[in-house]
């Protein structure tokens, strides 16, 4: 028995002492945004911590506030054993304090609750490697700030992790009609900024029976189909259908319910096929991002 003892306080040691691997970050959403703080900042890679610097997501309101971070594959299911994530908080004398309570999710599991020091600018969570496809962080009575969200695992707990990829991305498109200088490619160009005005999204021309569709590179089994919405006039989203082409037959993966607090949408196919159709019968179709993800 003390032999037992002995070997699981090794592993957890090595465990401890092992160094930690960053696990990608695919996308992230928030409840809301405000004074330009798009949620995509909390993983570009930059940890400026001045709000100026165009680097920090900031939520809309100062009430049941979050952002949530979807991890590499998190849309098509795969989980990653979560050891730590590190919040990056704003730096400006105004606001550093508003993370006071903020709280940090590995999907339910609790990592821990943010006590704001003054100074302190990087703010480490224990996920005990709790297997998750998203980090949650919120806040219910305060305007959520993050400059940045960095999660880590262990190299030898990630090998038996599913890795799906993004088999849309700058493959060859068409769409029904094309309005408002939004050209079908945008939606496959790697951009998923939701501004229209950044020249990342689809437009078509036409308020009825609008449609959108991917090449995929041969025959492959997508798992899922997310959908970036654009921001503003994002309502024009309810109601779209997802379709996978395999030859000449055609699945219907899913229909695009609208809720304002999401712009990006999970669509679950689980079926193989060499093309990918959104269709629209009822309002213009705009695409700021559509990713496939099949197992890579």
């Amino acid at each position: 028995m003390m032999i037992g003892y002995l070997a699981y306080a090794i592993l957890l040691l090595g465990l401890t002492s092992a160094r930690l691997a960053k696990i990608p970050i695919e996308s992230a959403d928030g409840t809301s945004i405000g004074w330009g703080g798009t949620p995509e900042r909390v993983f570009d890679g930059k940890t400026d911590g001045r709000y100026g610097a165009n680097t920090c997501y900031h939520s809309g309101h100062t009430r049941s506030n979050s952002v949530t971070a979807t991890l590499k594959g998190g849309s098509a299911g795969a989980k990653w054993p979560v050891r730590k994530v590190k919040i990056h908080n704003r730096t400006d004398r105004c606001c550093d304090q508003r993370l006071h309570g903020v709280k940090v999710f590995a999907d339910n599991r609790h990592c821990g609750t943010v006590r704001f020091r003054e100074g302190q600018r990087v703010y480490e969570f224990d996920c005990g490697g709790h297997r998750a496809s998203r980090i949650v962080v919120s806040h219910d009575k305060e305007f959520l700030t993050i400059c940045e969200i960095e999660v880590f695992g262990h190299p030898h707990e990630m090998r038996g992790v599913p890795r799906f990829t993004n088999v849309a991305l700058r493959r060859p498109t068409r769409q029904s009609s094309t309005g408002f200088n939004g050209p079908s490619g945008r939606a496959v160009d790697g951009n998923q900024s939701k501004n229209y005005d950044r020249h990342s999204c689809t437009h078509t021309q036409h308020m009825r029976r609008n449609w959108w569709e991917v090449d995929l590179p041969g025959r492959r089994h997508v798992h899922t189909v997310v959908i970036h919405n654009r921001r503003y006039y994002e309502k024009r989203i309810h109601g779209a259908q997802v379709w996978v082409h395999d030859g000449g037959r055609r699945h219907r993966c899913g229909t695009v319910h609208f809720k304002p607090e999401k712009s990006i949408y999970h669509i679950r196919c689980n079926r193989p096929g060499n093309k990918v159709r959104i269709t629209q019968e009822h309002d213009y179709l705009t695409l700021c991002e559509v990713e496939v993800m099949a197992r890579a």
